[in-house]
């Protein structure tokens, strides 16, 4: 399994600390598609993210088939899964799946 978004924005500032605390932020189910076919996007609520209370408003959390990411806010997303491994794409672009299958 692999998903992966680091933005810049998490990135600590060496000048200031950071107050951290748990916020809840907008839950986005991302469509998915692999050995068995397509998948719809599951459903959710808000989930529970640790993240400076000020970057709240900026991100959201995206899932599909048990795969999970902090990512800014209004990207798109798309998974790919297979027997033995799985794959969440978040981008700041519309993500064409039939490209990637």
């Amino acid at each position: 399994m692999a998903a992966l978004c680091w933005p810049a924005a998490l990135s600590a500032q060496r000048s200031a600390p950071v107050s951290l605390a748990k916020v809840r932020v907008p839950f986005v189910g991302c469509k998915s598609a692999g050995q068995w076919g397509p998948r719809k996007p599951p459903r959710g609520i808000a989930d529970v993210a640790v993240i400076s209370p000020r970057l709240k408003s900026r991100f959201s959390y995206y899932e599909a088939r048990s795969l999970g990411v902090l990512a800014p806010r209004f990207w798109h997303c798309f998974a790919i899964y297979g027997s033995r491994s799985s794959t969440l794409l978040v981008a700041p672009q519309r993500i064409n799946a039939r490209m990637l299958l």
